[in-house]
């Protein structure tokens, strides 16, 4: 999914310019170039697969048949039992930049279920967002407080809610889903006149859902989070 960052202060989606490759390898890309004002860089942390690593699950292991499944499956699986999922179907790219490694699946006993199984992998995606963040946050100086998030994985309250607590840090979802088209909509509206700026079409923007992390729960997910690499390395 796709998320812009804040530090209290400003909207962190600025680089130092196309084509940079940080100390941990993440990219910077062109996020918008409005009229004949200077392009407006961000940071670009590519991950490999999320939404298509679940229907993956879904499509070739049979383990649920419905979307809506996986927004219960914190009252079927309390926890992950102990099983990690790394989903790397192609390799890894940001930060790791990684095409020999392959997807895994640690930590399966006699206690393993499918519902195991598949929170493993939503908790993976949460993961490798975190990975990027890490990175981000290292190369840029910024510490970001505030992630505004969209896309479909958005759906499930789960990873949104895990998301939040793993990297500890407030999530908001917008209440369009897919953001991309709507800024190719604001920016062809401020071409032609409709919108007067960045500024003015900021306001049109509306909060569906805001996740806030739980401090308490730092500890556990950080030790989940440092299980998880070891299938990385």
């Amino acid at each position: 999914f796709f998320f812009q960052a804040e530090d209290g202060i400003r909207d962190f989606c600025l680089s130092r310019g196309l084509g940079d490759v940080y100390k941990r390898q993440i990219l910077s890309t062109v996020c918008y170039k409005i009229g004949q004002s200077p392009a407006v860089y961000a940071f670009e942390g590519a991950i490999e697969c999320g939404g298509s690593s679940i229907n993956w699950l879904r499509n070739k292991l049979h383990l649920f048949s419905s979307y809506d499944e996986l927004n219960t499956i914190e009252e079927r699986a309390p926890d992950n039992g102990g099983v990690y999922f790394l989903p790397a179907f192609n390799g890894l790219f940001s930060p790791y930049w990684r095409s020999d490694v392959t997807g895994k699946i640690a930590g399966l006993t006699f206690h393993s279920g499918k519902d195991h199984i598949v929170r493993a992998l939503l908790e993976s995606i949460c993961y490798r967002n975190r990975d990027v963040i890490d990175a981000m946050e290292e190369d840029s100086g910024i510490q970001i407080k505030t992630i505004r998030v969209d896309g479909g994985v958005t759906t499930n309250p789960f990873i949104m809610s895990f998301q939040s607590n793993l990297l500890q840090k407030t999530l908001v979802k917008n209440d369009v889903q897919e953001s991309t088209c709507l800024g190719a909509a604001f920016a062809a509206g401020i071409a032609a006149g409709i919108w007067k700026d960045t500024n003015e079409v900021a306001t049109l923007i509306r909060r569906a859902k805001t996740y806030t992390p739980d401090a308490s729960l730092k500890p556990r997910l950080d030790e989940s989070y440092n299980q998880w690499k070891k299938l990385v390395f």
